[in-house]
């Protein structure tokens, strides 16, 4: 499976012409969580640990309800399986955040296309902001792979404590993705360097030490190995003396 950022339409202009379609519907199902009985219809709450999830009917960006996460430290999500899509196409996708004492980084949405089978083909990651913000709208754009025909969204708050709520979720398909002749297609692009990054080695000396230069002269500093920068700290602690 592929992994990507969610990139803007800015950047999509720059690469491709987009054939836009006529009127358009959002694909997610009870998008603003009202509807349901004893749990939200179509949505599930999924932790690895002791985080909770809570269909709030005292906070929403509109209507009367909202999907709440209690974070654990762990990885706490809302998802929404199996939703239909066509390849080929650019979609935009958007939902409104609350949340309260999110350090050291923002809740996150992440993406994943799927064919047929189930099997998946490419994600995006889409990172909210930190700290403790009042309703604001994350958004972004992707380009279906070729074999998409499914959609799995993961609301999620990955390895944070604090609390955070999501509400008024929309998926739109805003046009057909044609990308440049003289351009490389971004989907195409990313694939192959997700192959090369995936073959590099995750020795202790990296791939990546004959071009991180020592540090002339360098002071002996410490390195702790965080769980989220492993590779990137490990690259920075090779061009130290490390005792």
């Amino acid at each position: 499976m592929n992994w990507s950022w969610g990139f803007l339409i800015i950047g999509l202009s720059l690469m491709g012409s987009i054939l836009t379609v006529g009127a358009t519907r959002n694909l997610v199902r009870n998008p603003s969580a009202e509807e349901g009985k004893d749990t939200p219809a179509d949505w599930i709450f999924w932790t690895r640990t002791n985080g909770k999830g809570v269909w709030d009917d005292k906070v929403a960006h509109s209507g009367r309800r909202s999907l709440r996460i209690d974070g654990s430290n762990s990885n706490d999500n809302w998802s929404q399986r199996n939703i239909p899509v066509q390849p080929g196409y650019l979609y935009r996708f958007r939902v409104w955040i609350r949340q309260e004492r999110c350090y050291p980084w923002g809740p996150d949405v992440v993406i994943t296309a799927q064919n047929a089978q189930g099997q998946a083909l490419q994600s995006w990651q889409f990172r909210g902001r930190r700290g403790t913000r009042d309703w604001y709208p994350l958004e972004g754009y992707f380009v279906l792979p070729s074999n998409a025909v499914k959609l799995q969204i993961e609301l999620r708050l990955l390895l944070l404590p604090g609390r955070v709520w999501f509400d008024d979720v929309s998926l739109e398909p805003v046009g057909i993705w044609q990308a440049s002749a003289e351009t490389k297609d971004p989907v195409a692009d990313w694939q192959v360097k997700s192959r090369y990054l995936r073959s590099l080695s995750t020795e202790v000396v990296t791939p990546h030490w004959r071009w991180a230069n020592r540090v002339h002269n360098a002071p002996i500093v410490f390195f702790a190995i965080d769980r989220i920068a492993q590779r990137e700290i490990l690259e920075l602690a090779q061009r130290f003396n490390i005792p």
